[in-house]
């Protein structure tokens, strides 16, 4: 992704677009993943908290079935 984009919430669409999918099937499960801090993503590490993802351990992050994902209105994403 662009550094151009980044702090325009493109980002966070991005990273909830994955549950968004998993949930439209009817999946219910939590997400995992992991950062692997970089020099050059510092400008995004910020980036799993404001999509609702919370830490779960030494750089990883998890979003919970629970948690409600309100749409970003400002940006979408084409295709499939």
């Amino acid at each position: 992704m662009s550094y151009r984009v980044i702090g325009l919430e493109v980002e966070i669409a991005a990273l909830r677009l994955v549950p968004e999918r998993v949930r439209a099937l009817g999946g219910a499960v939590t997400l995992r993943t992991r950062l692997v801090e970089t020099e050059a993503n510092t400008p995004c590490r910020d980036a799993f908290d404001r999509a609702g993802f919370h830490h779960a351990g030494a750089g990883a992050y998890a979003l919970a079935a629970s948690v409600e994902l309100v749409p970003l209105a400002h940006v979408s994403f084409d295709g499939g």
